[in-house]
C-alpha cells in the first residue's frame, strides 16, 4: 500500500488536460537540485515496480510521460498479481487441509498428517544427496505442542539395503518404507520445530503401521517397536502375530499380501486392511522419538510397510464389501473393531 501511494504521488505531481499528450523532460540532476524529491521517487519506483534497464528505457531523458505511466501500472500490476496467486494457493491448500481434517472421523482425536517428502536419503543410499534421513512436513493437531506444522524426521541406525527397483515414497496419508527380503532396518523418528530448530516432545499421540502381511514366496514382514507406548490396539480378527518381550514388542505378518492393497488414507479401510494393522498410543510421558526396526524374511520380492502417527484402528471406518461403512468400535458383524493390548474390547 505504501508503494502505490509513493507511485500515485508522484503521477499527481504532474497535471494534464484530457485528450493531451505531453512530453516530459525528466532531469535527476535538475531534479536533485530543485526539490529532492521527484529524482529519488522515480528511483524508488525503478527499485520496486520495474526492472532498471525498462525504467532507463522508459523514464530516461524526453519520453512519453503516458507510456511510462502504462508501462510502470502494468509491472506493478503483474507483481501484484503473482503475490495474490501465491497467497490464494496457499489459502486454498489450508482450506483444503482444514475441510479434509473436519470430515475425518478421527478429528478430535491426537492426529498428524504426513504432507510431502522434503529430503529422501534414509541409510545415504538415496537418491537425494547430503544429510541421511528421510524429513517430511507434517500437519498437526491436538497433539499438546503450539504449533500445527513441523516436521518428521527419520533416521537409520542400522544399515539399510533399499530395493533397487522401488523407492521409499509418499502412498496418500501414509510412509512408505522399502526394504530388500532378507533384511531389516532400524528406525528412529522424531518431530522437528524448522523455526526455533529443536525437537519437539508430543504430550500425546499415536503411531500407526499397516500393510503388515507376508509374500508369496514366504516373505513375512515384521514390525518390532520399543515400548514407548501405553498401549496397542489390532483388530479383533488380526491376523498378524504378536510377541511381547520386555523392552520391546513384535507384530509378524501372516496374511497375504499383493500390490496395490496398500491403504492410501485414514477416513476408511476394508476389513482386510484392518486386519494387517496396528496401532500404538503414546504413553504419559509423552513422545520424544518413537524407536522401531522392520524388516522382512527371505524371498524374491522386496517388501514394503507403512506407517503414519495417526489413531487409525481407534477412529478409522471400516467399508464393507456392500460398501456401507461402519464406524470403528461398532460391534456390527464383519466390522474389525480395536482391541486394546490384544485383549479388551475398545467402547467409544
Amino acid at each position: 500500500t505504501a508503494q502505490i501511494q509513493e507511485f500515485v504521488g508522484i503521477m499527481e505531481g504532474e497535471s494534464f488536460r484530457p485528450g493531451q499528450v505531453a512530453l516530459a523532460t525528466m532531469d535527476f540532476e535538475q531534479g536533485s537540485q530543485g526539490d529532492g524529491n521527484t529524482s529519488d521517487r522515480l528511483q524508488a519506483c525503478n527499485r520496486h515496480f520495474m526492472p532498471k534497464k525498462a525504467f532507463n528505457a522508459c523514464c530516461g531523458r524526453q519520453v512519453i510521460l503516458g507510456s511510462c505511466f502504462v508501462l510502470m501500472t502494468f509491472s506493478m500490476g503483474a507483481s501484484y498479481l503473482s503475490y495474490w496467486r501465491a497467497y490464494n494457493e496457499l489459502s486454498r491448500r489450508e482450506a483444503s487441509r482444514t475441510r479434509i481434517l473436519q470430515d475425518s472421523p478421527c478429528a478430535a482425536f491426537p492426529f498428524i498428517r504426513l504432507e510431502k517428502i522434503l529430503h529422501s536419503n534414509l541409510g545415504g543410499r538415496g537418491p537425494d544427496q547430503g544429510d541421511e534421513g528421510i524429513v517430511y512436513r507434517v500437519s498437526m493437531s491436538n497433539v499438546g505442542v503450539p504449533v500445527s506444522r513441523a516436521e518428521l524426521r527419520l533416521h537409520a541406525y542400522t544399515p539399510y539395503v533399499p530395493s533397487a527397483g522401488r523407492g521409499n515414497s509418499l502412498n496418500g496419508e501414509w510412509a512408505s518404507i522399502v526394504v530388500e527380503p532378507g533384511t531389516w532396518v532400524g528406525l528412529v523418528a522424531n518431530f522437528w520445530d524448522p523455526h526455533t530448530k529443536q525437537n519437539l516432545t508430543l504430550p500425546r499421540g499415536y503411531l500407526s503401521f499397516c500393510d503388515i502381511d507376508a509374500g508369496i514366496d514366504g516373505e513375512k514382514e515384521f514390525v518390532t517397536v520399543s515400548n514407548f507406548f501405553e498401549n496397542y490396539y489390532v483388530g479383533n480378527t488380526a491376523t498378524a502375530q504378536v510377541e511381547e518381550h520386555k523392552l520391546t514388542t513384535t507384530f509378524w505378518g501372516n496374511e497375504p499380501g499383493f500390490s496395490g492393497d496398500s491403504p492410501k488414507q485414514g477416513m476408511s479401510f476394508t476389513p482386510a486392511q484392518k486386519r494387517k494393522t496396528v496401532t500404538f498410543q503414546v504413553g504419559a510421558g509423552g513422545l520424544q522419538a518413537a524407536v522401531f526396526k522392520f524388516g522382512a524374511l527371505p524371498g524374491s520380492h522386496p517388501r514394503s510397510i507403512q506407517f503414519a502417527f495417526q489413531p487409525t484402528l481407534l477412529c478409522t471406518r471400516t467399508q464393507m464389501p456392500d460398501g456401507k461403512l461402519l464406524t470403528a468400535t461398532e460391534l456390527s458383524p464383519g466390522n474389525i473393531f480395536p482391541l486394546a493390548n490384544g485383549k479388551e474390547t475398545v467402547k467409544e
